[in-house]
């Protein structure tokens, strides 16, 4: 008899994506958005800056999606999580970065958007 592999958590439905840890633990649905839209931006944008390929970046926005499937925004940083989740994708798709590297390259871009969002609080005095 040959082994049979069921993966019943490889797809998700309608009522799996509504009902999230996230969500039962207090976040609503507009800030979990908000965190999720973000974060792909930002794995967009370092991947583009690391020179990655555009399948890499998708992987990671895959990969970041999927474990706030299982775990909430509240016990992991959004902004960590996407490093992590692009660092991995990129191990994946045989396309390796060092950890500095994508640690350096996700942080410039935080920077930069923090001084986008707020300039004048960075203005020269």
């Amino acid at each position: 008899m040959g082994t049979r592999v069921v993966l019943n958590s490889f797809y998700l439905d309608e009522r799996t994506s509504r009902n999230t840890p996230s969500r039962k633990e207090g976040v609503s649905e507009a800030v979990e958005n908000t965190q999720r839209a973000f974060a792909c931006g930002l794995i967009q944008e370092a991947g583009i800056l690391l020179e990655l390929p555009q399948i890499v970046m998708a992987t990671a926005q895959v990969l970041f999606h999927r474990f706030y499937h299982r775990v909430s925004m509240k016990k992991f940083s959004h902004l960590w999580t996407a490093a992590a989740a692009l660092f991995l994708a990129a191990k994946v798709e045989e396309n390796p970065r060092r950890v500095r590297e994508v640690v350096t390259t996700v942080h410039h871009r935080l920077v930069k958007n923090e001084i986008k969002s707020n300039p004048d609080k960075y203005k020269d005095a």
